[in-house]
């Protein structure tokens, strides 16, 4: 618990520390550490059992190893980044980067409609009865039969990105007023096909986190260590209540009678904070059982694939731990480190953990590279931000179909501004070359002309 509060306070104290970097070390000091020391030490934990201290000891090994494969990921991706490369609309004069900022936000705001019209289209096709339902009267049937809605919303959401991103970075009046009448459909469509009450509440906190970040500079420690005041007080004090916005108990949740019988420590025994449970269970459980040999990893980068036309889709870790074990309740988690010994033992905590690290790290450094691809990777530090505590949290293969597709249009995205400005630098060297060339032929008409004049001066 000291070492993961510490490297939260380091992420905090630094300004190189952005969002992503400090979300991460807020997940395992808040998710997995201190839940871990409050359950261990009143020898209680979710869904109940017991643990020899031997268990338990491994499990606090995995879950250290972990962290520091991640650190040691995330400084390895420091210490040897890309250097930055240089472009040409970078270094130009200032008429140049300005028309090319004014052209990157254009294009942000027609992909932001065009995703919203993708997104209004498939939440049309889900109908009321999907996009409407409050998650805690959810059938079965409905949740199944859901995977148009699931893509519909991450459309919404990526449109939502792009158009705030293009509301803050215009410096021309009528592309600054343009973003904003952008933002009414966009923001109107995103509302409707994220209906709050119908979300899971790691979906909708992710959302909100997602827009904090390109609102609020997370490398500055005064913003981080409010941040850290206020989520931890909303994470102890709230977070249950989430999980139901179509009743009033958030609301009650504020009442100073509920507020005096409110004991976080309590709480933190709760299914809510099963992180370090499952990832002692999931060491008990894989020390008899094969392991998985990365099938659960497969199928997170396979998530579109419906399973009914992928009878053996991989099922999320948690619930064959769960299962294994005899739960009486399946939907739980299985942190990454949980996920990585499932199929690999320590070596895989190791080595997925230290990836994770490497990719962590350089998400965050590329949103300090200038260049032509600002936008893009604006809105994957964003999402990545928003959405980290649940990948890190899991199960792997149960939060993928929900949130993965828009990491997938993510990199549309990213296709989208490297063939536009692809293109745009084959018609300026064009454009260059035909100037050029004019400019040749003007020259040597003028030095022809003028040795006409020098000979029939001579003559």
């Amino acid at each position: 618990m000291a070492a993961a509060m510490a490297v939260l306070l380091g992420a905090i104290l630094s300004p190189r520390a952005g969002a992503l970097t400090f979300v991460v070390c807020y997940f395992f000091a808040m998710f997995m550490a201190v839940p871990a020391a409050v359950q261990i030490s009143q020898d209680s934990f979710p869904f109940g059992g017991s643990y020899s201290t031997e268990q338990l000891n491994a499990g606090l090994l995995v879950v250290a190893l972990g962290l520091l494969s991640l650190l040691v990921g995330m400084g390895l991706a420091s210490a040897h980044g890309s250097p930055k490369k240089k472009d040409v609309r970078t270094i130009a004069g200032p008429s140049t980067k300005t028309a090319s900022a004014q052209q990157s936000i254009r294009l942000a705001l027609r992909l932001s409609l065009v995703f919203t019209a993708v997104a209004a289209a498939l939440g049309t096709l889900a109908g009321p009865s999907k996009l409407f339902t409050p998650r805690a009267d959810a059938t079965d049937d409905l949740v199944v039969d859901s995977q148009g809605l699931l893509i519909a919303r991450s459309f919404a959401v990526v449109a939502l990105l792009l158009c705030i991103i293009a509301i803050q970075r215009p410096r021309e009046r009528t592309l600054h007023h343009a973003s904003w009448l952008c933002l009414i459909p966009v923001a109107a469509v995103a509302f409707v096909v994220n209906f709050p009450p119908a979300l899971p509440r790691f979906q909708l906190l992710g959302i909100v986190l997602a827009v904090a970040v390109l609102l609020v500079d997370f490398h500055r420690p005064l913003v981080k260590a409010l941040f850290t005041g206020m989520a931890t007080f909303f994470l102890f004090f709230a977070f249950a209540s989430v999980k139901d916005l179509s009743s009033n108990s958030l609301l009650t949740s504020f009442t100073p009678n509920s507020l005096a019988q409110w004991d976080p420590g309590q709480y933190l025994l709760s299914v809510d904070f099963d992180g370090f449970k499952q990832t002692v269970d999931t060491l008990i459980y894989y020390s008899n059982a094969s392991p998985r040999w990365g099938v659960n990893f497969l199928g997170v980068f396979l998530f579109w694939i419906p399973r009914a036309l992928w009878p053996g889709k991989p099922v999320p870790t948690g619930q064959i731990v769960s299962e294994g074990l005899g739960y009486w309740y399946t939907n739980v988690s299985n942190p990454l480190p949980a996920e990585a010994f499932a199929s690999w033992g320590l070596a895989g905590v190791i080595i997925v953990l230290l990836i994770a690290g490497v990719i962590v790290m350089r998400i965050e450094r590329s949103v300090l590279q200038p260049g032509e691809l600002t936008v893009p990777r604006l809105s994957l530090y964003a999402l990545a931000t928003g959405y980290s505590t649940i990948l890190l949290r899991g199960a792997l293969n149960a939060v993928a179909p929900m949130i993965c597709t828009v990491f997938v249009l993510t990199v549309v995205v990213n296709l989208v501004y490297r063939r536009y400005w692809a293109f745009s630098d084959s018609l300026d060297e064009a454009l260059l070359r035909k100037t050029q060339n004019g400019v040749k032929r003007a020259q040597v008409g003028t030095a022809g002309r003028r040795g006409q004049h020098h000979t029939r001066a001579h003559v």
